[in-house]
């Protein structure tokens, strides 16, 4: 066989429940994002930045409560929404951004598949994968925006902050099956 699912999550698990809080809070502050300003359902933008960030929290929480124990693969599926509304996003950056945001997101839709597809063991990986990102984001891009962005844009950033902080959370309560569980 390809895949050995051999990973798992345990809903009742705090990270597990702390994971799915943060989702749902990202959900919320998103779809206050994209109907709160009239500014952000223009154009495309209420696609790009609206509808596939609110998805991709939507269906992160059901799929780790639902399939989370059995199935965890089926999380891939709001991680690779969310993978095109970043790699969307960073259109907005600089070439070398753009192209540095677009590989990273790449690789952690690569990595975090095979581990959850059971192709590898290295479900370590997927720690510093989420964590580092969401480091940086909070000491190095929010601390440069302090007294720059107004309301709207800590809104949308806090909803990436926490899909990020929600994955990290997922990375630490994913275990591997027993032998008997196999």
């Amino acid at each position: 066989m390809l895949f050995k699912y051999r990973y798992y999550v345990r809903p009742g698990d705090g990270k597990v429940k702390l994971c799915v809080t943060l989702f749902g809070l990202s959900f919320i502050l998103r779809v206050w994002w994209t109907f709160g300003w009239e500014e952000n359902r223009e154009g495309l933008l209420w696609l790009t930045r609206g509808v596939f960030p609110i998805t991709a929290a939507a269906l992160f929480p059901v799929t780790i409560l639902k399939y989370g124990r059995k199935k965890l693969y089926i999380t891939l599926i709001p991680l690779f929404i969310g993978i095109v509304f970043f790699i969307l996003k960073a259109q907005s950056f600089s070439l070398w951004h753009n192209i540095f945001c677009t590989v990273l997101y790449l690789t952690v839709l690569f990595l975090y598949g095979s581990v959850v597809l059971g192709m590898h063991s290295r479900k370590k990986l997927l720690i510093p994968l989420f964590g580092l990102p969401l480091a940086y984001h909070i000491m190095v891009e929010d601390v440069r925006h302090l007294g720059v962005y107004v309301l709207p844009q800590w809104v949308q950033e806090f909803s990436v902050l926490l899909i990020m902080g929600g994955m990290l959370l997922l990375s630490l309560a994913i275990r591997e099956k027993d032998e008997v569980d196999k």
